[in-house]
């Protein structure tokens, strides 16, 4: 099977080739899988990538990604959501609890301590209905929505998909 892990930065997952733009397994840009052929890919995961590029490219982005799934090839994503922020700004004010960074602005904008470069901001917020509409768009299939793997439940979401 062959399994990409894009957008790996550090984090090196067995059973995945990690890509990403300056280190990894193979160092390319993510948006053009130029190095893959039409649906030679089972699956491709990225964790906290999605939020990184602009609205206006995510099309475009989406439908390269499913050009190299095979038939039945499974897209996962995981990115902050916001409607668990907006569920935790709710719930924090309401009880009169402190609202943290880490859970609401950093899901926004990204960590600051982690900011680098302009490709480490975060360019968009993603909702449920969001997603699910540009994948949908891009005509992936049974779309589901299942706790995040890699990061924070109560403000994270994981989407997955099939081509």
């Amino acid at each position: 099977m062959t399994k990409l892990h894009l957008g790996c930065g550090r984090k090196i997952l067995p059973g995945y080739i990690n890509i990403d733009a300056t280190c990894g397994d193979k160092v390319m840009d993510i948006r053009k899988l130029t190095d893959y052929a039409d649906n030679s890919v089972d699956e491709i995961l990225a964790i906290h990538v999605w939020e990184h590029f602009w609205l206006k490219d995510v099309e475009t982005i989406a439908a390269e990604w499913k050009r190299v799934l095979k038939p039945g090839g499974k897209l996962i994503l995981e990115m902050p959501c916001l409607d668990k922020v907006i569920g935790y700004i709710v719930k924090q004010a309401t009880h009169g609890f402190p609202i943290e960074a880490n859970m609401t602005i950093w899901a926004m904008y990204g960590d600051p301590s982690t900011i680098r470069t302009e490709q480490d901001l975060h360019k968009w917020l993603w909702s449920y209905a969001n997603i699910e509409a540009l994948l949908r768009d891009t005509e992936f299939k049974n779309v589901e929505f299942k706790d995040p793997v890699y990061h924070v439940k109560d403000r994270d979401m994981r989407v997955e998909a099939i081509k």
